[in-house]
């Protein structure tokens, strides 16, 4: 029986903008550290991300690079600095791509999609690749429910929904074929949003069902979804009709490092009515 842990688990949302006074350097620093930190803290008893050895030093080299592309930028990109999470299923250029299955990752290799580039180009740091079920089907994983450990964390794109769960990162991207995004994203409690078919390109990514697999993304509030959608769906438009929707996070569940614990937490935000 795997043991429950009271863990700390962190909020971390895509609307959490960096301070723009600050020096871009030092706001990559910090991004690298707070995340690595979370890691650190969260990551042994959770298991979401498939292990990486370097991953410290791959974070500064990654670091580098983006403030290198970016240092005659006036306005940085929308996304920049933040530590996104990518399910094993989508090739990342610098990380071997596994798909959850015990085959060497050369067999594997392929190109980086469209997905991914567009992501870098939004600036964002990738925060490594997530668990999934052997090549999105079946079969035991290690990745826990961060809300208690003793439960299932849903479906193949688990390691992603945990990820952003834990507040390890404020985005994730996963696939779904069934129900690979809705069930883990609701197992968890954030949300999920599995685009329409054909809506974002899947090249780039191992598929189960070419006619079914669809590209997802998980954040841990709505507005975060909202920002992510912006940027990543092609021709997205927000929806014309909207209310009022709020998201609530038990008690003493979910809050930052520099926060008490035990307070309840309420985000709210527009959404199709």
């Amino acid at each position: 029986m795997c043991r429950h842990f009271d863990l700390r688990l962190a909020r971390s949302s895509l609307t959490d903008l960096p301070n723009k006074e600050e020096k871009p350097d030092i706001i990559l620093q910090q991004a690298v550290k707070l995340y690595l930190q979370r890691v650190r803290q969260l990551e042994p008893q959770i298991h979401a991300f498939v292990s990486e050895e370097h991953l410290e030093a791959r974070l500064a080299i990654e670091a580098e690079r983006l403030l290198a592309s970016s240092a005659a930028m006036a306005d940085k990109p929308a996304l920049w600095g933040m530590p996104v999470a990518i399910k094993d299923l989508l090739h990342v250029e610098g990380l071997p791509t596994r798909a959850g299955s015990a085959l060497p990752p050369e067999v594997l290799i392929d190109k980086e999609g469209s997905l991914v580039r567009r992501l870098r180009a939004l600036g964002v740091l990738i925060a490594g690749k997530t668990v999934t079920e052997e090549f999105a089907y079946n079969g035991p994983i290690a990745t826990r429910n961060p809300h208690n450990t003793e439960h299932m964390p849903g479906g193949s794109s688990a390691g992603s929904a945990a990820a952003v769960a834990a507040g390890l990162c404020p985005l994730a991207v996963g696939t779904q074929t069934l129900r690979s995004v809705i069930a883990p994203a609701s197992f968890c409690g954030v949300t999920g949003f599995k685009t329409s078919y054909g809506r974002v390109p899947l090249d780039g990514v191992i598929l189960l069902s070419p006619s079914f697999d669809t590209i997802g993304f998980f954040t841990q509030d709505l507005p975060s979804m909202e920002v992510a959608a912006a940027h990543l769906v092609p021709d997205w438009t927000p929806p014309p009709g909207r209310s009022e929707a709020c998201t609530r996070y038990p008690a003493g569940s979910v809050h930052g490092a520099d926060e008490p614990g035990g307070q309840s937490h309420l985000y709210c935000a527009n959404r199709t009515s």
